[in-house]
């Protein structure tokens, strides 16, 4: 009996599923004798696998595309694709019969979100709290550009459900790539409100480590531009605001970085994100879109270069 319902929990999984899905619209194409274009040996520079350009082509997620896939709704050059097959601008890609546009940079869209506390970096949640996506649906919906859906929208990094301020936000997905990854080194600007003794951040050998990195349970820690307010009238105050800038954005890193001074956080605001700052007039919960400068188009495109040339060495 136990070996039985292994079994039928196995049949069941999602992959088996889509795997049996895939080897019957094989079986069909095999049936009507038609031949399946074979992977192109040599990539083309805009190259990109079938889930990445549904993706791109705002036609669904690339999980949801696998499924698209696998029910035979996708076809290139009028074949049925029945795996994730490469495919170039040269490549007629459509989904129920209806051809779909190539996706250039002039498609991406990018905004600004001042993330409220209390509101959870998740398009859903466990627990049944607030997300930012669900906000913005409600919100701005109606608001979007033409054509745009604010459930394509995705996170450009995250911030903490207690922590609040600017949270930049794409439909695509090479802009968020390189905003997030370390090596863009994005510069990253937080205000935080600390609690604790102060004359900790005046040793020293404590500004040295800011300098220099933080090694924390393990975790290693980029550099921390870290700089105190003008301290209050009493110099025996136990709380104080610092401004903090940095190149990386690990989870947690600078309540962590904190704690391990003995401080509490009191308050976290992000205030910029790269080329884009909170203004005055900016209130949580208000979304603004934003122009995207040609560096960081630029600096996507070559992101996605360099994902190409890899998988050509691979394959």
């Amino acid at each position: 009996m136990m070996m039985l319902a292994k079994r039928r929990r196995w049949l069941l999984h999602p992959v088996t599923v889509m795997l049996s899905q895939r080897r019957a619209v094989k079986r069909v194409a095999d049936a009507a004798q038609v031949r399946l274009p074979p992977v192109t040996r040599q990539r083309a520079d805009d190259e990109m696998y079938l889930t990445k350009f549904l993706s791109r082509a705002k036609v669904a997620s690339r999980r949801e595309a696998m499924r698209l896939i696998a029910a035979g709704r996708v076809t290139v050059d009028g074949v049925v694709a029945d795996t994730n097959w490469p495919v170039g601008s040269a490549h007629r890609v459509a989904l129920d019969g209806r051809e779909l546009r190539w996706p250039s940079a002039d498609d991406a869209h990018l905004f600004m979100y001042y993330k409220p506390v209390g509101e959870v970096v998740s398009r859903q949640d466990a627990r049944d709290r607030p997300t930012v996506f669900e906000s913005i649906a409600a919100h701005h919906g109606d608001k979007m550009p033409s054509g745009i859906d604010a459930a394509q929208l995705r996170s450009v990094g995250r911030l903490d459900l207690f922590s609040e301020g600017l949270l930049l936000l794409t439909d695509t997905g090479s802009i968020a790539h390189y905003l997030e990854h370390p090596d863009s080194r994005v510069l990253r600007t937080y205000r935080l409100c600390l609690h604790g003794d102060v004359d900790v951040l005046r040793r020293k050998s404590v500004r040295r480590r800011f300098e220099t990195g933080w090694e924390i349970d393990g975790f290693q820690y980029r550099p921390i531009r870290m700089t105190v307010d003008d301290e209050p009238d009493d110099t025996n105050a136990d709380w104080c605001w610092v401004e903090c800038v940095l190149s990386e954005g690990k989870n947690r890193e600078l309540r962590r970085v904190f704690a391990h001074l003995g401080f509490k956080v009191i308050k976290l605001i992000r205030v910029s994100y790269g080329p884009y700052s909170l203004s005055a007039a900016d209130k949580p919960g208000s979304l603004v879109q934003v122009p995207i400068t040609q560096e960081i188009a630029d600096g996507a495109k070559q992101r996605e270069l360099r994902n190409v040339a890899m998988a050509k060495e691979k394959s």
